[in-house]
């Protein structure tokens, strides 16, 4: 597959939102399952015999998705943060509090890597091994989710007494605290994802608006 030709297929699409191909649907498979074993294994001492194991596809059918584990690596990197952003840009301009805006981000955020785990840990991890275009695309791509994140912020801080705080440092913060959930998050006791939610964003807001 040409990176130039990327499917824009997303993995919030492939949870119901479009009817999707047989390729897609076998994309998904390797992508979810190629996830997991990077994540477990690192992605220097995974390998393409393992994923072909795994998914049941031949090596020679694995090739038909991707022509090298890079590309693999960045196809997961790539469609996870086409999802999010674009579930991100679809439904935050019809909101329009700051406040409301800011507690999607983080449902957003905590509803999808809930659900993708092993992507949320490669994503964190894995970003860095990721070179020239590979890596330019990705890049864009999570700039453009921190960028969009950063700017509710400072709406959120315009508003509130504490204005003279830094936009760029409180989105990396908030970012800090999402991005880590793979190292306690354990779906048969934190069973509920939204009081996840609800707990973040209060402490957020009211460490934004001074306690009030």
């Amino acid at each position: 597959m040409n990176i130039k030709e990327t499917k824009k297929l997303t993995l919030y699409e492939s949870l119901g939102q479009k009817k999707i191909t047989r390729y897609d649907e076998k994309l998904i498979k390797i992508l979810k399952i190629s996830a997991k074993i990077f994540a477990e294994e690192g992605f220097n001492k995974a390998s393409i015999r393992q994923i072909s194991k795994q998914t049941g596809i031949s090596l020679a059918g694995l090739y038909y998705y991707f022509q090298s584990k890079e590309e693999l690596l960045f196809l997961i990197q790539f469609h996870t943060f086409d999802s999010i952003v674009k579930n991100l840009k679809d439904n935050i301009a019809k909101i329009i509090s700051p406040e409301e805006k800011l507690r999607f981000i983080i449902k957003n955020h905590i509803l999808y890597f809930t659900e993708n785990m092993f992507e949320l840990k490669v994503c964190s991890h894995e970003l860095e091994t990721l070179k020239g275009d590979y890596y330019d695309q990705v890049s864009e791509l999570r700039k453009t989710y921190f960028d969009l994140t950063m700017t509710v912020i400072d709406d959120l801080l315009k508003k509130s007494l504490r204005s003279r705080l830094d936009s760029k440092l409180a989105a990396l913060f908030l970012f800090g605290v999402l991005n880590w959930i793979y190292t306690w998050y354990v779906p048969e006791r934190d069973r509920n994802p939204e009081k996840i939610v609800s707990q973040i964003y209060d402490l957020y807001i009211n460490g934004i608006k001074g306690g009030i």
